[in-house]
């Protein structure tokens, strides 16, 4: 070839004007050719034949075909121009494959026409057109069929000044769409035949006006971003729209221009699973021939009568989406009885919540999940229906609390609750900063049970006990374990609570068949604690009647229980303080009862089967 310029630019052109391409690539054998710079005019500039062109920069000049290609070629765009000006589509692609990633390709008629069995990409660049930007043909046979082609749009520009941005009538056509901008005159994409699935991408059609009319060879509609208009070929269209945004006069338009028949109508199926629909109309969506078509996306307008069954509009965000209508799965519980407000929600629904204990049962606490496992805040007994099934889980504890007057006569000891309230509210506070045991409790049914345990004393515990209270003439009565065990449903122990957020009252009963203390001495009671191997002295407090030690401690662990008789010049017959009068003096009767002393009731729900549990010494 030779530069045909004057000033020697760059310049091939095709001075006999006519349809005689400038460059071939391959015929016989495959050939490459690659165009970087300069400029090549001509009617028929290209003509690839199983060869590839590529175009990197540089502009070609037509009133004609820029490329022509067929068969088996390839035809690339990463740069450069194609400028049409005449009535032919700069690209004409009647086999093989064309990808667009950048470049610009403008013309005065179509843009790129595919035939049969072609394969167009366009990943960027930018394609203005005054008719169909990229089109394929709805002929079933003949030089112009238009059967198989595939258009892939994942990026870039496409304009159509006049029409379409795409149309796409080809039978047993597949059309992509995951990016880019298209954008039409008359509406953004028409598909009358083939397959359709958008995933992503903007989609502009006329925003001014909305029309329709029958057309048997070409397009139908203005004023839609996505308009489907089976063809007079009457064959199969589907439709899958899951993103992108849609903007027109009419977003989304169906209807029967042809007057097909119901049968041949049948073949069309649309499902739209989501995207953003921008009517500047009355309405957004219009369907002639199918409702139950949308199960999500957001609209500017109702389209109650195209939602799916299982599924509802809620009003978001100034417009209109639609959901699922979610599950609400309630976990049967075995001491208990849970009841929502709704049994299935749509999304924001506020759903009330009413957990019933059974008889002796308290509830711990209520729980929301979604599909994934995730926690549902619930406030008041309230949640928020997210987007997604939920469980709804209610944990009861069963209650089981023996509860002794204090002022009844006992003739041996017997451990029993007088008031469960203010341990209750103390062990809530304590495990609140305990993540590990809320955890461990949070999918069970728990049990709390206090444990009070005779254990069994040695010489060497004996003394130290005796250590702590600085004296060798004290009598130790007995070594007690009081536990605060969590057991689950199961009776396994999941968990013990040794230090509580404060203290609470622990009581000893004394039964009044217990020998009163001498005439001329006064008897004095000591609590020791040890915890961890560390001994700790603690008062009791003797009540008025004589009858119980009380005492407030913040842990768990082993108590011993001592006194000290001491001698007074008291006379016998004068008035004593009680903290020195009616008390027992023998070992084995010592102990009547051990109660804890607790606050609230209210927040026994919270905690339940508080429980103390009397067993034999260890041996």
């Amino acid at each position: 070839m030779k530069d045909t310029s004057a000033g020697k630019t760059g310049k091939i052109y095709n001075g006999a004007n006519n349809y005689s391409q400038i460059i071939q690539v391959g015929g016989a054998e495959e050939g490459h050719f690659v165009l970087n710079s300069g400029t090549l005019e001509g009617n028929l500039v290209a003509y690839s034949y199983l060869g590839t062109f590529t175009m990197n920069g540089g502009t070609i000049n037509t009133e004609g075909y820029a490329i022509y290609n067929a068969a088996s070629s390839i035809i690339e765009m990463n740069g450069g121009e194609i400028k049409g000006t005449g009535s032919y589509q700069p690209i004409n692609l009647t086999g093989g494959k064309m990808t667009v990633n950048d470049g610009k390709i403008t013309s005065a008629s179509w843009g790129i026409v595919g035939f049969k069995d072609t394969e167009i990409t366009i990943n960027g660049g930018t394609i203005i057109a005054e008719s169909h930007a990229i089109s394929g043909n709805g002929s079933e046979s003949g030089s112009n069929a238009g059967v198989n082609a595939k258009f892939t749009i994942t990026g870039g520009t496409i304009t159509s000044n006049t029409a379409l941005a795409v149309y796409a009538p080809q039978i047993n056509g597949v059309t992509k769409i995951s990016g880019g901008t298209l954008t039409g005159g008359e509406s953004a994409l028409e598909i009358r035949a083939g397959s359709l699935e958008i995933t992503g991408g903007t989609f502009n059609g006329n925003t001014e006006t909305y029309a329709m009319e029958s057309n048997g060879n070409g397009s139908t509609t203005t004023g839609a971003a996505i308009s489907i208009k089976q063809h007079t070929t009457k064959k199969p269209i589907n439709v899958k729209i899951s993103g992108g945004t849609f903007k027109a006069y009419l977003p989304l338009s169906e209807a029967n221009p042809e007057g097909n028949t119901q049968e041949e109508i049948s073949q069309i199926t649309i499902d739209v699973t989501g995207g953003v629909f921008q009517s500047t109309n009355g309405e957004t969506v219009i369907s002639e021939d199918f409702t139950g078509i949308i199960s999500g996306g957001k609209y500017t307008h109702h389209v109650t009568k195209y939602v799916k069954e299982g599924y509802v509009e809620v009003e978001e965000d100034g417009m209109i989406a639609v959901y699922p209508v979610r599950k609400i799965t309630i976990e049967e519980r075995e001491n208990g009885n849970v009841a929502v407000s709704k049994e299935e929600g749509k999304v924001g629904d506020e759903i009330e919540i009413n957990a019933t204990p059974n008889k002796d049962c308290i509830l711990l606490n209520v729980t929301v999940t979604d599909a994934d496992g995730n926690e549902i805040a619930v406030n008041n007994n309230k949640f928020t229906m997210p987007n997604s099934d939920v469980t709804v889980r209610a944990n009861f504890v069963k209650v089981a609390i023996e509860s002794i007057d204090e002022e009844d006569e006992v003739e041996e000891v017997t451990p029993g609750i007088v008031n469960t309230e203010k341990l209750q509210e103390v062990i809530m506070e304590t495990l609140k900063d305990d993540q590990e045991l809320q955890e461990a409790i949070s999918n069970t049914e728990p049990s709390i049970e206090v444990v009070i345990t005779k254990q069994e004393m040695n010489e060497e515990t004996k003394n130290a006990l005796l250590e702590k209270l600085n004296t060798e003439d004290a009598t130790i009565l007995d070594l007690y374990d009081i536990s605060i065990v969590i057991k689950d449903k199961d009776g396994n122990e999941i968990g013990k609570i040794e230090n509580l957020s404060e203290e609470v009252e622990v009581a000893i009963l004394i039964p009044e068949d217990i020998a009163e203390v001498e005439d001329g001495y006064i008897r004095k009671y000591y609590i020791i604690r040890e915890h961890n191997g560390e001994y700790s002295l603690i008062e009791p407090t003797l009540s008025e009647d004589g009858k119980k030690l009380t005492f407030k401690t913040d842990g768990f662990s082993s108590y011993g229980i001592a006194y000290k008789d001491t001698k007074t010049s008291t006379p016998a017959n004068q008035t004593q303080n009680r903290e020195t009068t009616t008390v027992p003096q023998t070992y084995d009767n010592i102990i009547k009862y051990i109660i804890i002393m607790l606050g609230s009731l209210g927040l026994l729900g919270l905690f339940g089967f508080i429980y103390i549990k009397r067993k034999q010494t260890n041996k």
